[in-house]
């Protein structure tokens, strides 16, 4: 009987969320307090457009002079999110008032550090990130948010990828 491959596909995310991060005089990183009504704590699992999780370790080769090949070392490791999301007038009927209506331009008005929450295919990758380029873009057909998020040391783990 032929079999098709469980590919996972956009509509697999079942759980994108940005949760802002309040900073402690020593450095300590909490939940935020929610901002006019509106939470730290914003999903764009329905409003997502493109999201990019990206690794991109800082490494040095090391091998001695006299070494006919390379050897090389991870240093630092970094990772950062991108997200893109379509811009909306109103929110939608049944979304609670505490959802922001746009929460790429919330999250970045209001937050420096955020801890991202992303599952996919059964797959989890969560990691504490600080407030990079955001950006609209205004097309003929859609307008868009789009925010990067730069790697954030909380002395934790970080990030923690959770397989399926």
């Amino acid at each position: 009987m032929p079999n098709l491959n469980p590919w996972a596909v956009g509509r697999h995310a079942t759980v994108i969320n940005f949760i802002g991060q309040a900073v402690a005089a020593d450095g300590t990183l909490t939940t935020g307090t929610a901002v006019g009504g509106i939470n730290a704590t914003q999903s764009v699992l329905t409003k997502w457009d493109e999201i990019d999780i990206d690794s991109d370790p800082e490494s040095e080769e090391i091998s001695s002079a006299d070494a006919t090949r390379q050897h090389t070392v991870i240093l630092k490791e970094a990772f950062r999110v991108r997200v893109q999301t379509i811009l909306r007038k109103a929110r939608v009927v049944g979304e609670a008032s505490t959802a922001a209506v746009n929460p790429l331009a919330f999250l970045f008005g209001n937050f420096d550090y955020f801890l991202a929450v992303v599952t996919s295919g059964g797959e989890t990758f969560q990691g504490y990130v600080c407030r990079g380029r955001f950006s609209r873009q205004h097309r003929k057909g859609r307008q868009i948010d789009v925010g990067s998020f730069e790697p954030a040391d909380p002395n934790t783990a970080n990030p923690v990828y959770t397989p399926a």
